[in-house]
């Protein structure tokens, strides 16, 4: 477990000390880990320079956030519709 926090303290580090590098994108989109809260996962978003979080991996960490935060307490549920046990279309 220590080492785990330790390694996700040191992408942290990483993201904040190069915003304009897709590689901060591509970790906050394939982290496999759990952060303690989603802020930690914004706060690394909004690291990200703006060229990368208009790039490939940006559109996809944002995503990400966003789906965590849609299936999380206390954030707005993702948005979704789908069909009813009687087929009419629920959103």
């Amino acid at each position: 477990m220590i080492e785990e926090r330790n390694y996700v303290k040191n992408l942290v580090a990483f993201i904040k000390q190069h915003p304009n590098s897709n590689i901060g994108g591509y970790i906050i989109f394939s982290a496999q880990f759990d952060w303690p809260q989603i802020s930690e996962y914004d706060e690394l978003y909004n690291a990200l320079g703006d060229k990368v979080k208009k790039g490939k991996f940006g559109k996809l960490a944002f995503d990400k956030v966003a789906s965590l935060k849609g299936t999380t307490i206390v954030y707005p549920a993702v948005d979704f519709t789908q069909a009813d046990v009687n087929g009419k279309m629920f959103h």
